[in-house]
């Protein structure tokens, strides 16, 4: 049986009504690529969508995430988000389009940096 992780992504340094218009455009991005994101509250008081992604992936699918990562973030410009899993994570501040290729890769490589 294949493992799953969980991938936790959320949008720093920017307004709660900012990061939910991120999340929203991220998970249109992964669900475009076949990848299903749930969105949750980061307050549960709050009446927002949710400015926090989840994502439950196998290994195969990281490689799709990637690329939808790399999609979002040429769009996005400026944008900071970070990844978690149980063990690592992924920080990535003021996103520029250029970065977008190092982002992809930084995430298809396992997000080297441990927590």
């Amino acid at each position: 049986m294949e493992e799953k992780t969980e991938f936790i992504v959320r949008f720093d340094g920017i307004s709660e009504a900012e990061a939910n218009k991120f999340a929203r455009d991220l998970q249109s991005e992964l669900r475009s690529a076949g990848i299903t994101a749930s969105r949750e509250r980061t307050d549960s008081a709050s009446q927002d969508f949710g400015a926090t992604l989840v994502l439950v992936l196998g290994t195969p699918v990281v490689v799709e995430v990637a690329r939808a990562l790399h999609a979002w973030a040429v769009r996005k410009n400026a944008a900071s988000l970070v990844i978690e899993d149980r063990n690592r994570r992924l920080v990535a501040s003021n996103i520029e389009s250029r970065d977008a290729p190092a982002l992809a890769e930084a995430f298809r490589k396992g997000m080297v940096q441990p927590k």
